[in-house]
């Protein structure tokens, strides 16, 4: 996290560079756009020609003939058959290692990286029952966690509780509130195969260990994202130094994702022009 890095060199702590931010800034540290993020993806469908957005198709395989990009899709090659001048590859780091490792087997060794699932559970509470609630100013806390495996092992943790009607005034009505749960990590796996609702008793266990009794939510939504946040390893840019040069060997091959170059949206978003701006001028 580059950006935290650069804080606290210069303000000498991360608190003292944020609340530094904030004083010069008439801007929120957090946006969002106000539809929710997932208007960002279809913003980008609707501006595509018809026809160039395929769901639900897997891609087998990824290879090289000639000067073109073949993708096998499901059993059948894309492109009409004669490939694609430059591609793309967006997906986790264990899908693009395993599309990966067929062009040259030295991909296998950077994109080897661990992967923990998250669960993320959103609780909306009406005016009505959210005058039940005790919700302390702010945008939400982080949990300190335990590293005994027993205590793992038997009492999942939280990992965080979002604020979100207070970190986005837009998200929730007059009077309403909105608390997004956080589990992940060790805990992951386990919780994985749980149903919604013990998802959601789970997390109201959790918050009123916090925020004192939380009732009922009028509504709740479960959200399981497996193998999506990657933990970056000591030697990490090392690693991706080697996958940087492995990638220029291969003409119009470009990677994106979370497991390269930062986790946040604008790091993502960065990649995604770079990538476009290089095809672009190819």
């Amino acid at each position: 996290m580059p950006a935290f890095v650069k804080l606290e060199r210069e303000h000498g702590s991360l608190i003292a560079g944020l609340q530094q931010k904030q004083a010069t800034s008439a801007d929120t540290v957090f946006t969002s756009l106000k539809g929710g993020l997932e208007g960002l993806v279809h913003g980008m469908a609707e501006r595509l020609p018809s026809g160039t957005v395929r769901l639900e198709h897997e891609v087998r395989s990824i290879g090289r003939q000639g000067d073109r990009w073949i993708v096998d899709e499901n059993g059948a090659t894309t492109g009409d058959g004669t490939g694609y001048d430059a591609l793309i590859v967006a997906t986790p780091a264990h899908v693009s290692r395993h599309l990966l490792r067929s062009i040259h087997e030295e991909f296998d060794s950077p994109l080897a990286m661990d992967a923990t699932s998250a669960i993320v559970i959103a609780l909306a509470f009406l005016p009505e029952q959210a005058k039940r609630l005790r919700i302390p100013r702010g945008f939400g806390y982080l949990v300190p966690q335990r590293t005994s495996v027993r205590a793992i092992d038997q009492d999942p943790q939280l990992l965080a509780c979002t604020f979100v009607n207070q970190k986005f005034a837009h998200r929730a009505p007059e009077g309403a509130v909105l608390l997004r749960a956080f589990f992940g990590g060790d805990t992951a796996p386990a919780l994985m195969g749980e149903s919604d609702a013990a998802l959601v008793a789970l997390a109201l266990r959790r918050l009123s260990e916090a925020l004192g009794p939380v009732p009922e939510p009028d509504i709740a939504l479960v959200g399981r994202w497996p193998l999506s946040l990657p933990q970056y390893a000591v030697g990490h840019l090392d690693r991706m130094a080697k996958l940087s040069e492995l990638t220029s060997n291969f003409p119009a091959l470009h990677l994106i994702g979370n497991a390269y170059h930062g986790v946040g949206l604008p790091d993502l978003i960065r990649q995604g022009r770079e990538a476009a701006r290089r095809i672009a001028l190819s």
